[in-house]
This record gives C-alpha cells, sequence and structure tokens, in this order.
C-alpha cells in the first residue's frame, strides 16, 4: 500500500494529469491525503481576513489517489461563513472526496474517518487551533466548523480510536507562519499524541516546511508548508507574493510493507504557486530529534533563540521580496495616508 500526504492546498485549475507529472508520480497512490485550506465562496466573506475562494472544478486536479481525502480542519475554510463551509463540503462529496476534521455540527467535526485498507482499519483525527495565530472557525452543536484543537480533548480521542483501529493518524492545522520549529507545548503536544497511541502525525499552516522527528515506531511530520498556494490579494488590497521560505515545501510518500515507512520529498512552488519536484529534502525537512534538545525544559530556554531568528529571516525576505504594490501601500502608511 501506497500513501502519499500533502499539506496546504488552494485549489488552482489545472491541466489533465499536470501535478502528477510535477511531482514525478508514476501512478497513482493507494491513498493522497491533503489539507484544503480554502472555502467556496458560497456567503459573505469573513471580516478582517483575506479569503481563499476556488471553482469547483479545481477539486478535480487533486485526485492523486485511487482514494483521496481532503481534510478540512484548517482556518480559510471559514472564509465565507456557514454558507461557505456548508457548500464546501458538499461539493467534495459530490466529487468523491472523503472528508475528515469538520462538519456540520461538533459532533460531525470529531469523528474519525475510517479507512479499510490491505494496512490494516486506519483511523483519521484532524483538529485546527481555533486561537488567534490560526482562528479557525470551531464548530457548535449548532453551527458548522473545525474540529477543534484541544490537547486533552485531542489524547482522549487518540485513546478511544485506538481501540478501534490497527493504527491511528493524527492530521493538525496549528503553529506560529514563517517559523520552522515547532514551539515547546506543540512538540510536547506530538508526543503526548504518540503516547496515547498516534502512529503519525502531520501538521500544516505555517506554509514553510518543518523538520520530522521519531519516536519509537511513529514519525512526527511538524509541518508540510504549502503544496499549492499562489500569490493573493489581502483586505487591505495589495497582493502578496511569496518570498524563498514560502516557496518550498513538503510532501510525504508511506509505504507499508508489514510496517509502515515514510519518507518526505522537497517541492518548489513555480510563480503560479504550483509545486514541482525538487532535491535537497534534508535542507528542508531535517531530523529534529537528532538537532534539538530532548529534555523539554532544555528545548524550552533554546527556543526563544530559534523563534527570533526565524522571524528575523522572514522579514528580511519579505522586505527583499514583497510585491511592488505592497511596498506602494507600506510607503503610504509610513507617510501617514491609509490608502496610498
Amino acid at each position: 500500500m501506497n500513501v502519499f500526504i500533502g499539506g496546504d492546498v488552494w485549489p488552482l485549475e489545472l491541466g489533465d494529469g499536470e501535478l502528477a507529472r510535477n511531482l514525478g508520480l508514476s501512478q497513482k497512490p493507494d491513498l493522497c491525503l491533503f489539507t484544503l485550506d480554502a472555502c467556496l465562496p458560497a456567503g459573505p466573506p469573513r471580516e478582517g481576513h483575506a479569503h481563499f475562494p476556488f471553482p469547483p472544478e479545481a477539486l478535480e486536479g487533486f485526485k492523486l489517489g485511487e482514494t483521496n481525502v481532503a481534510v478540512t480542519a484548517s482556518n480559510h475554510l471559514g472564509d465565507f461563513g456557514p454558507e461557505g463551509f456548508r457548500a464546501t463540503l458538499r461539493e467534495l462529496e459530490l466529487r468523491h472526496f472523503l472528508t475528515v476534521g469538520s462538519g456540520d455540527t461538533l459532533a460531525a467535526a470529531q469523528r474519525p474517518l475510517a479507512m479499510n485498507t490491505p494496512a490494516g482499519r486506519i483511523g483519521v483525527l484532524a483538529f485546527a487551533e481555533t486561537v488567534q495565530r490560526v482562528a479557525a472557525v470551531p464548530a457548535t452543536a449548532t453551527s458548522p466548523g473545525v474540529n477543534p484543537w484541544d490537547e486533552q480533548a485531542a489524547l482522549a480521542a487518540v485513546r478511544e480510536a485506538r481501540r478501534g483501529f490497527d493504527a491511528v493518524w493524527v492530521i493538525l492545522h496549528w503553529g506560529e507562519e514563517f517559523v520552522r520549529y515547532p514551539d515547546p507545548t506543540q512538540r510536547a503536544a506530538a508526543h503526548a499524541l504518540v503516547e496515547a497511541g498516534a502512529s503519525l502525525v502531520v501538521a500544516s499552516h505555517t506554509h514553510v516546511p518543518l523538520g520530522f522527528e521519531q519516536v519509537g515506531d511513529a514519525t512526527i511530520f511538524y509541518g508540510l508548508g504549502n503544496f499549492l498556494y499562489g500569490g493573493y490579494q489581502i483586505p487591505q488590497a495589495y497582493r502578496y507574493q511569496w518570498h524563498p521560505m514560502g516557496q518550498v515545501g513538503l510532501v510525504v510518500e508511506g509505504s507499508w510493507n508489514g510496517r509502515w515507512t515514510w519518507r518526505p520529498r522537497a517541492i518548489a512552488h513555480d510563480r503560479w504557486g504550483v509545486p514541482h519536484a525538487m532535491a535537497d529534502v534534508e535542507r528542508y525537512c531535517p531530523d529534529l530529534g537528532a538537532q534539538l534538545p530532548w529534555d523539554p525544559r532544555a528545548y524550552a530556554r533554546r527556543f526563544p533563540w530559534l523563534r527570533r531568528k526565524e522571524r528575523l529571516e522572514h522579514i528580511t525576505q519579505r522586505l527583499a521580496y514583497m510585491s511592488a504594490d505592497e511596498r506602494l501601500y507600506r510607503l503610504g502608511r509610513l507617510l501617514g495616508r491609509a490608502n496610498p
């Protein structure tokens, strides 16, 4: 059994087979998962946020596997309110995607995706942070949204799933954008998910690739970055142009031969945000278990320095690579003009 996992996707219309060719996939994997970080524009846009609408036909380009799973625990699934949520989930179902991580109610959003496979019965759980740095819209008993990340609830869900599945995979939408290291609470939570019974933990949202860590027989990928994501117009009316940190990402290939083996591959995005296979995966997906202190207290002491370094590199690259209309906008703000 072969599995392909991608990070965040804002669907764009692609030519027939274009994505598979770009990624060097000679045949369909048995299973393909990706995180849908966009929404059909079926309702009023959410105020104060960038919006990522897409035409429903664009979903066809992401049917890379025999079975295709859209993880819908993401912040941009809330871009167009409850109407957008429901329309997006309905369209995915009509196009024969399996989904996990959101629903019409909290109970539906919390429900694991169950798959019977040659590798046994696999349960997939997906969660998204609803705090400010991610701000996904949580489902409630009466309204649609995502399965909200709460560590204790997630651990309980993994323990429960482990009783009914041969393997439990956890997909997360969390973290601080453009920081290529998990913060100490994330790292501790990922380890706790493994201890609770998860054999694979995969995260996204940061728009940059992070490393991986092997914990016993389980594998943690702390962030895959973007899978397909173009430049976009933000509410202030300037175009956000990706800089080098955000122009690379990771995909993960898994194979089952009595046990799971997971292999990351690096991808580079062209000017439209479309991925192409590239080499040098060690540069973009380092073994964090070998690089970072195992002692949580030692890592907590080191992390503030790592974060400052990441934020400085991000700011430096943004200044060097921002679009011309964003430069004009920011210059106008510096000169006291709100709408240059």
